[in-house]
């Protein structure tokens, strides 16, 4: 199974060599997904709103029954079919240890997210960044550097 991008519009751009992964994009202020998503053709996910922002149900609320509070709303660009078929669990089991070259979560650490680490001015977002190399790296069997 592939990961998902996740990121919003004016973030994209830090992502566009990520293209051939599916993406999640969020964007609350808006009805509809961007048209040109920096690389990608088409969205998997759109998430229009984050509980307290964005559009709402058809019954004009960002609530759902038996959870308390607002909750984040989210589209699935297809069927309930092609959602379960996509990522339904595999029946073989997962490897046990690193599953990713080391060279490769290297080579997308330095390509995108020190830049995008760079460029961040928000601190929640650089912790985000550092979380997501973490992730890279413990996926490629080294060690994390941003506990």
């Amino acid at each position: 199974m592939k990961p998902v991008v996740y990121t919003y519009p004016s973030f994209i751009g830090n992502f566009t060599g990520l293209s051939e992964y599916p993406l999640w994009i969020a964007r609350y202020n808006a009805a509809v997904p961007p048209d040109n998503a920096s690389g990608w053709t088409r969205w998997a996910f759109f998430q229009y709103s984050d509980g307290s922002a964005g559009g709402g149900l058809p019954s004009g609320t960002r609530r759902v029954s038996g959870i308390s509070g607002p909750v984040d709303l989210n589209e699935f660009d297809g069927t309930i079919e092609q959602l379960k078929e996509r990522y339904k669990k595999k029946k073989e089991p997962q490897k046990e240890g690193t599953n990713m070259d080391k060279k490769d979560a290297n080579a997308i650490i330095e390509k995108y997210l020190k830049p995008a680490w760079g460029a961040a001015t928000i601190p929640s977002d650089k912790k985000e960044i550092g979380r997501l190399a973490d992730q890279l790296r413990a996926a490629s069997g080294q060690p994390r550097q941003n506990v």
